[in-house]
């Protein structure tokens, strides 16, 4: 997960001026709050890669489904799970999460 974080971390750190790194906490990705389906823990996983196909991602964060039981999740930059539910919900959560990020003037 470390090298997750430095990656995401140095990706973001090419994009932007010295100013407006200032800005940019370290751990940004917490203040995003997806749209919930069903009760979640923010668990760490190992990024979903024998079980999960990608249906979406965006500035590290993934939209994933299950090929065995066909729910999703969404998991952060740094493969915490961040909310999990039906394939409806959770694409308008991911949607969601993508506004926030946009939001936070990441671009």
């Amino acid at each position: 997960m470390v090298e997750s974080f430095e990656k995401v971390k140095d990706q973001l750190n090419a994009n932007f001026g010295a100013e407006q790194k200032k800005a940019i906490p370290n751990d940004w990705w917490t203040l995003i709050k997806p749209i919930q389906d069903n009760t979640n823990a923010n668990t760490a996983t190992l990024g979903g890669t024998t079980f999960w196909n990608n249906l979406d991602t965006y500035r590290g964060w993934k939209l994933q489904k299950n090929t065995w039981t066909g729910h999703c999740r969404i998991l952060d930059p740094v493969d915490v799970r961040r909310a999990w539910g039906g394939e409806s919900k959770m694409r308008e959560s991911f949607n969601d999460v993508k506004r926030q990020i946009d939001a936070l003037g990441l671009d």
